[in-house]
């Protein structure tokens, strides 16, 4: 089964968000998607606001994101965290990610299980695959991404995670994916080698970026990509 990639900007493209830049390295790394984030500040604790305020993604430029990322023959997507995101990323978006930070997040998993009226696929990134066991909201997510959300998570630590999640996955019997927040991709490759359908992965373009230090290069990513083909 081919492995969707993933390549996450995250919050590097702040503040310029020269999309084009960014979805034409993702194409040449060979990227399946591309993803950002759409958060608002306000939607943090009051120590990060200030923070996150100056990485917020445009949201009038999330429908130029989606054209551009499908000229260069990209799905995009894109991690809601509020009912506003959600409707645009089901207006015009190909897929609705769900961060770990919010894997508890009850009342934005039912909102989303309601309102995904052109049943996008869900991705949605989990700490431990366990809980999806309780059922209802957290049971949410067509392709489920373990993950461990640190950055970054010391390799080791990833690669545990990575034979913890493809056992979990195998007993429930539900197709699973992967989160990187490594400094490289060998966590990716054993991810996809156990039966991960979906690899989410930082992409840097360079290492003064933002999250460089849990993000690929391109000749890494272009890397990753050949060895997960």
């Amino acid at each position: 089964m081919a492995v969707t990639l993933i390549a996450e900007f995250g919050s590097s493209p702040a503040p310029e968000w020269n999309l084009r830049a960014w979805l034409e390295v993702a194409q040449w790394c060979g990227a399946d998607a591309a993803k950002v984030q759409l958060f608002l500040h306000g939607h943090f604790p009051v120590e990060e606001r200030d923070a996150k305020r100056a990485l917020e993604f445009p949201r009038r430029r999330w429908a130029d994101f989606v054209q551009l990322a499908h000229e260069y023959r990209l799905l995009a997507g894109a991690s809601v965290f509020d009912r506003e995101a959600l409707h645009m990323v089901s207006a015009c978006g190909d897929f609705i990610k769900v961060a770990s930070r919010e894997e508890k997040n009850s009342n934005l998993l039912d909102y989303i299980a309601a309102h995904n009226p052109k049943c996008l696929p869900i991705y949605r990134s989990v700490s431990d695959p366990r809980m999806l066991r309780y059922g209802g909201a957290y049971g949410l997510g067509d392709v489920v991404l373990a993950t461990v959300p640190r950055y970054p998570v010391p390799l080791a630590r990833a690669l545990l995670a990575v034979l913890n999640a493809a056992h979990e996955f195998r007993e429930m019997k539900r197709a699973w994916g992967w989160s990187s927040h490594t400094t490289g991709w060998l966590d990716c490759w054993l991810a996809a080698r156990l039966g991960a359908q979906v690899i989410e992965k930082h992409l840097a373009l360079n290492r003064d970026d933002r999250e460089a230090g849990h993000s690929l290069l391109p000749d890494q990513f272009r890397q990753l990509k050949e060895r997960i083909t």
